[in-house]
Formats: structure tokens, sequence, C-alpha cells
């Protein structure tokens, strides 16, 4: 959209996609890990796909929380399976 940034950019935000399928889609991991490290999303974009009976999708999020905690959140997301690409 117009060659801009997707979100404005925050010193304590980070816009991150998160690309799911199968088991980790029951789950509410994007709570459980607001909640564990005190970090906030705001869902900027999103996709999902049912493909041989497994949902498979992407989220774009802006993650916002000090350095350390939006580390381990994105440490939580890729040990629970989820695939996570830092996009700024």
């Amino acid at each position: 959209a117009g060659g801009g940034t997707l979100l404005p950019a925050a010193e304590d935000q980070v816009l991150l996609k998160l690309r799911f399928f199968g088991p980790s889609t029951r789950e509410a991991l994007i709570h459980e890990v607001s909640q564990k490290y005190q970090t906030s999303f705001n869902i900027a974009f999103a996709d999902t796909e049912l493909i041989q009976g497994q949902v498979l999708g992407w989220i774009v999020l802006a993650m916002k929380g000090e350095t350390k905690a939006r580390e381990l959140s994105i440490q939580a997301f890729q040990e629970k399976g989820l695939y996570v690409e830092v996009l700024q």
C-alpha cells in the first residue's frame, strides 16, 4: 500500500509475521505470550486457508514491549512451532 511502512515504527515496537499451521491454530498463543512476557499486540493483517483438513495461515502483528520481553516472545512463538519473521 503506497510503499510506506505498514505501521508507524516506535522504539519499543516491532512488526512480526507469524506463519502457523495445524495444532498451533487451536491454541491461544498470542494471548499466552502477551500475558507471560507483558507484551501487547495489534493485528495488522491476517489470512487463513483450510488445506487437506489443516488450517494454514499467517498474521502480521505489531508487538510492543521492552526489548527482552519482545525477544522472549519471539522465542516462545518459535518454540511452539510458528515461523517468525521480523519485518521491521
